[in-house]
């Protein structure tokens, strides 16, 4: 694949049935292919046995589904947000009629499903999907290893239910499913969990849930049990929970409001070689010297947004040895708090070097920030909302850490900040707030930034002059994200001329007034004049539209954040070649005459 790394993104205006089982099985080094808004043909298939997707209702009950299943095995099944019940129900007998004869060697040893963010799925199209598993149509039933159910908010405990009879389930996210209630029962019968996702589930209100997945699943490696109930994340929910989890490696408990530091030493003792550990919001807790120095000297990620500002003191951070990722915004942080906080990471030459993150957005207090270029190896360094922090502090900083990929650069950023930025692997940077900013030099950054993939300029200074360069420079080309919102000194025809003319690797682009102006789904510019031409156009329907998602206000005063909850990003952890077909842009001979079919 060329500059597009590991996506290429090909866009087809029709293509049969046969000429796509022939495009699958031929296609050399192509391990995952991905169809969108081809209407009744929109399906995707996998010639290396990895990924699939369906996309619509239609594409489910249309059969097509059903007759590529036969035709290549896959692992991973990732269903589009616009599906609804009816489609889960044709897919759970396409996928009972795959393990019948005379197809058997087309089965999978194990699938993974993703219904992430369909919110349009209900406790029916759960049991229709997961039933049509055990049907004794089936001479062999899927193995279902991995579900993630993340935002698909309408399922209770009745699809809990479902879930609890799938018993070589390994990997199961819940997250956002908040009228879920107490699944003691449910979740307590599944005993090969490795990873499991609670997060935002704030019905489950019973202390002993959770003592009882931990007491059947003692195999668990990733618990996230954020903002439960407090009755359910209390000191005394962790006492019931006698039995050691020696395997899990990383623990989230974010909001647990009644967690006290009683209560972290009972973790520190059931789940003794914990390497990530995420407390934030955790507002009663005082000190993490109670969870013990054997399990502090084998963090290697530490979370602790919004908590106490004593948390790291009295020698706790010097205790920090495998220390690479740390995470203190919101914290009312000073400039002798930080500074005691690194010399007692500096304290260990080895802690000192292998630190790679430090987040400190968000602590007002904070000007002193040279300190931090003892940490000489960070990779990703978060300052925004350090209002305090001057030009010339953050200018001599990012001179002394020459491998950052991820800045975020305070409000006070101006041009010689940017001009001081010695890297040249940024991959993320982030400039939101800066007024002082102009275009030349935000133009003399990027052009050197060749492997940029997000942008982020809200509320900064930056004009049309900057978007009009960026839809025509060719060092931009591997941007996937740009932000501009709250850029007042920007048009909206700015905004929709460069979403007509960026390459289409550039695949969300959010506008001054927040709006998504180019669809990650199928590359089409849109603005407010022809809105609703876009969504004519575009067969697979709105919801695949919003990839970003602004969220403002937050506790602690956060500032807005991304959500991004588009299928694209759902193939961002994907390694291998991926190529996406969609709406009409690119004719087929396109294809042809590069040897790829």
């Amino acid at each position: 694949m060329d500059s597009f790394s590991s996506f290429l993104a090909l866009v087809l205006p029709h293509l049969s049935l046969d000429a796509l089982v022939a495009l699958c099985m031929t296609s050399k080094g192509i391990q995952t292919l991905v169809l969108r808004s081809l209407r009744d043909s929109s399906c995707s298939s996998s010639s290396g046995g990895f990924l699939f997707d369906i996309t619509s209702d239609d594409c489910c009950a249309s059969g097509i589904v059903s007759k590529l299943l036969r035709q290549s095995p896959y692992k991973r099944l990732v269903v589009s947000p616009n599906v609804t019940d009816f489609g889960l129900f044709h897919l759970g007998v396409s996928l009972a009629l795959k393990t019948f004869p005379p197809f058997p060697k087309t089965i999978a040893e194990a699938i993974e499903l993703d219904l992430s963010q369909c919110s349009k799925v209900t406790d029916n199209g759960i049991e229709c999907l997961l039933n049509a598993h055990g049907s004794t149509m089936a001479v062999k039933p899927l193995r279902v290893t991995s579900l993630n159910l993340s935002g698909v908010w309408r399922i209770t405990e009745k699809s809990i239910q479902v879930i609890g009879r799938l018993p070589s389930l390994q990997r199961l996210n819940l997250s956002r499913c908040y009228k879920v209630c107490d699944t003691e029962t449910q979740l307590g019968a599944l005993t090969a969990l490795v990873e499991l996702d609670l997060s935002g589930c704030s019905n489950i209100a019973m202390p002993q849930t959770l003592a009882t997945v931990m007491r059947n699943n003692p195999d668990l490696e990733s618990l996230v049990v954020d903002r439960l109930a407090t009755s359910a994340m209390n000191d005394a929910a962790w006492a019931l929970s006698s039995l050691k989890m020696n395997r899990l490696r990383k623990l989230s408990i974010q909001g647990a409001f009644g967690l006290s530091d009683s209560g972290l030493q009972v973790i520190g003792r059931i789940a003794p070689n914990l390497i990530s550990l995420s407390l934030c919001e955790c507002r009663n807790l005082t000190s993490l010297r109670s969870l013990g120095d054997d399990l502090l000297g084998n963090l290697e990620r530490l979370e602790v947004n919004g908590c106490r500002n004593s948390l790291l003191q009295d020698g706790v951070a010097g205790k920090l040895k495998r220390l690479k990722h740390l995470e203190y915004r919101h914290a009312e942080l000073d400039d002798s708090l930080l500074a005691s906080l690194l010399d007692s990471l500096s304290s260990s030459s080895s802690s000192a070097l292998r630190m790679e993150t430090i987040a400190l957005s968000g602590n007002k207090k904070v000007s002193e920030v040279s300190s931090l270029r003892s940490l000489s190896n960070l990779k990703e360094i978060y300052l925004g909302g350090c209002e305090a922090v001057s030009p010339s502090a953050a200018s001599e900083l990012v001179a002394f850490l020459p491998n950052l990929r991820a800045i975020q650069l305070p409000p006070s950023t101006d041009d010689l900040v940017l001009s001081s930025i010695v890297s040249t692997q940024v991959v993320h940077l982030d400039v939101g707030k800066s007024k002082t900013i102009t275009d030349q030099a935000l133009v003399s950054l990027v052009s050197r930034q060749t492997g940029l993939e997000s942008l982020r300029l809200d509320e900064s200074a930056i004009s049309d002059l900057f978007l009009s360069w960026l839809s025509t420079s060719s060092s931009t080309s591997a941007l996937v994200k740009l932000s501009g919102y709250g850029c007042m000194n920007t048009s909206r025809q700015a905004f929709a001329r460069l979403a007509r003319s960026a390459p289409f690797t550039l695949k969300t682009i959010m506008d001054r007034e927040g709006r998504i102006v180019r669809c990650t789904c199928c590359g089409w510019a849109s603005n407010a004049d022809d809105e609703a031409k876009w969504r004519r156009s575009c067969t697979s329907g709105t919801s695949g539209h919003r990839a970003v998602v602004k969220l403002r206000g937050g506790s602690n005063g956060h500032s807005s954040r991304e959500a991004e909850s588009s299928e694209w990003y759902r193939f961002a952890s994907v390694e291998a070649p991926v190529i996406v077909l969609s709406c009409a842009v690119i004719a087929a001979d396109w294809i042809m005459a590069r040897g790829m079919w």
